[in-house]
C-alpha cells in the first residue's frame, strides 16, 4: 500500500502563497480506501462501481494461454531448482571417489554429449539432455524427504 504526499503550491493573486495537502495513492490503496467507504457519498459509491465492474471484467475476460511459454517457463523454473540438487550429486560422488574402495557401480548423472548407445537403458533422459539413473533419483528422492517438516514425514507424506 502506498501513499505519496504530492502537495502543491497554491498562488494568491495577492502574492505569496500556501501548500495544500495532495495525496497519490497506489490502485491497491485506492481499492481499499474505496471498498471502506461509505457508499452513501456519490464519490465513494462511484469508486465501488468502478471496482466492482473491473473485477468483474477480469473474471470473466478469456485469455489465450500460450502453453509453449508457459512450458518453457515451468521448465526453467524445474531446472533452476534443480541445480543445487545437481551440484550436490556431483559433489557426492567426487567424495565417493575419494574413499578408497568404495566407489558407485556407475556414475548416478551422464552429460547430454553421451552417445545413446553408451547409456544404460534404465537411465531418463532430464530437460537438459543430460542422463540420471535410478539410483542417483533416489537418492534425490531421499534428500527431498529429509528436508520435509518432521510431522509430514511422520504422517506418511514422503
Amino acid at each position: 500500500m502506498r501513499i505519496a504526499d504530492v502537495g502543491n503550491l497554491v498562488k494568491r493573486p495577492q502574492g505569496g502563497g500556501s501548500k495544500q495537502s495532495n495525496f497519490k495513492l497506489s490502485r491497491y490503496t485506492c481499492y481499499l480506501t474505496a471498498m471502506n467507504g461509505d457508499p452513501r457519498k456519490p464519490e465513494i459509491a462511484a469508486a465501488q462501481t468502478y471496482f466492482a465492474v473491473k473485477t468483474r471484467m477480469a473474471e470473466t475476460a478469456s485469455f489465450d494461454v500460450n502453453y509453449e511459454s508457459l512450458n518453457a517457463m515451468i521448465t526453467a523454473a524445474l531446472e533452476k531448482s534443480l541445480n543445487p540438487i545437481t551440484q550436490q550429486l556431483k559433489e557426492i560422488q567426487e567424495q565417493m571417489q575419494s574413499v578408497p574402495g568404495i566407489k558407485p557401480k556407475r556414475p548416478w548423472t551422464l552429460p547430454a554429449s553421451t552417445p545413446p548407445e553408451q547409456v544404460p537403458a534404465d537411465y531418463v533422459q532430464l530437460e537438459d539432455g543430460s542422463w540420471l539413473s535410478p539410483e542417483g533419483y533416489e537418492s534425490i528422492l531421499r534428500q527431498s524427504r529429509r528436508s520435509l517438516p518432521w510431522d509430514l514425514r511422520r504422517d506418511g507424506f514422503n
